[in-house]
């Protein structure tokens, strides 16, 4: 995904929040959060819900570490719950993730009354006959899950249960969405507004990724329009790239690319993954920010030599402008939204944009309609793709 999911807004609610409203509508009001990265934030925004909250410090090891962070505070060694008020043990729980926003208290309520008939088998909620979310798990199967050491997570236990997996049919295909992808919640957020995406915006798929490393200095440096070629592992990154994409899109119809030497190799290693190759098509306007004096020059000199400045930039980073020319984010982002609109209008099917990081934070607060201050510390790893859908402005029109 690349972006933060549990904060992504849903009608201008947080998934995170918009989920826990959602269930304590249907009448449950015990929840825990188990967090991880960035949980402060988690944290302060269901602060006043009525929540509990359990951070699991191994969250970096995949969601399994967390469902048993969340077993462990909920249970304990005398399995009872560990809510306030309550002494009677836990019956079972429901498993939610949180990138599953759009189910709502409808689905828990059904999933309640059939439950209720029978606590002690697994349940899970159906989509016409298609296994979904929430995961209904009986107290029973807790001492199981903590001691599973294999690799399947909670796989493990509906394969080895299936024939006492109860499927709970319910009205909401939402129960089948998650956003492992920007065009998953893109097409949740269509969803959400009664709109058929493929039906109405004749969407199509652009494809941002960000240049491979380039070669590397003894000391950082502040980086943007410095023309720096790639480093061997960038080239590498590069090729990877071109063979995900091929495996992923291999309907590309165009490739595009800023004038700088690391996105211009980057973009031709990729291009040429595809029979005849692609010819990678430059434009000045995807180039990254300009950063004016302080571009290409060591971190260290700058903070020396400018320490007022630096610090002003540091605590401003949106409006910032260094002497000599630079740019702000919020001017990036007009350049790049012209030369985008550009691309939209020229190419015909799909698209590939070969870029900097700072040109594809720009393209996804535009598109996904994120404001930039949400997007400006995202990390965008080199030979990173993100899919996005962007609609076929003809098309639509037409419509």
């Amino acid at each position: 995904m690349g972006l933060f999911k549990p904060l992504l807004p849903f009608a201008g609610k947080p998934a995170v929040e918009r989920v826990t409203d959602e269930i304590k509508m249907a009448g449950i009001n015990r929840l825990l959060v188990v967090t991880g990265h960035e949980h402060e934030k988690v944290e302060r925004l269901l602060y006043q819900k009525g929540v509990s909250f359990c951070y699991n410090e191994d969250y970096r090891e995949g969601m399994f570490t967390s469902i048993k962070a969340g077993l462990r505070e909920l249970y304990g060694e005398e399995r009872k719950c560990s809510f306030p008020n309550r002494e009677l043990a836990l019956s079972g729980f429901f498993l939610h993730p949180v990138d599953c926003a759009l189910i709502t208290k409808e689905t828990y309520k059904t999933m309640l009354r059939e439950i209720e008939k029978d606590p002690v088998s697994l349940a899970v909620a159906c989509f016409k006959g298609k296994n979904g979310h929430p995961l209904y798990v009986p107290s029973r199967f807790v001492e199981e899950i903590l001691f599973y050491e294999g690799g399947e997570g909670m796989k493990f236990l509906t394969k080895k249960y299936a024939d006492e997996l109860r499927k709970i049919e319910v009205e909401e295909p939402a129960v089948l969405w998650d956003m492992d992808r920007i065009e998953d919640y893109q097409k949740m957020i269509f969803s959400l507004e009664g709109i058929a995406p493929e039906t109405v915006f004749h969407l199509r798929r652009l494809h941002l990724i960000r240049h491979g490393e380039i070669l590397q200095h003894d000391a950082p440096i502040l980086l943007g329009q410095t023309d720096i070629p790639l480093s061997e592992k960038g080239r590498e990154q590069a090729l990877d790239a071109g063979k995900k994409l091929r495996q992923l899109s291999p309907h590309v119809a165009a490739i595009y690319t800023s004038d700088l030497s690391r996105t211009r190799e980057t973009a031709k290693l990729i291009a040429d993954h595809w029979t005849p190759p692609l010819v990678p098509q430059e434009k000045k306007g995807l180039r990254e920010l300009f950063l004016g004096d302080w571009d290409g020059h060591y971190v260290e000199e700058i903070r020396k030599n400018h320490p007022e400045e630096f610090e002003e930039r540091g605590q401003n980073l949106l409006l910032y402008k260094v002497s000599g020319g630079g740019e702000n984010f919020f001017e990036l982002q007009h350049r790049v939204i012209r030369a985008l609109d550009e691309i939209i209008q020229k190419t015909d099917g799909e698209a590939a944009i070969v870029t900097h990081g700072g040109v594809i934070r720009s393209i996804l607060s535009h598109l996904l309609a994120l404001p930039l201050e949400e997007l400006i510390h995202i990390k965008v790893p080199n030979g990173q793709i993100l899919t996005i859908l962007w609609p076929d402005p003809l098309k639509t029109k037409e419509n």
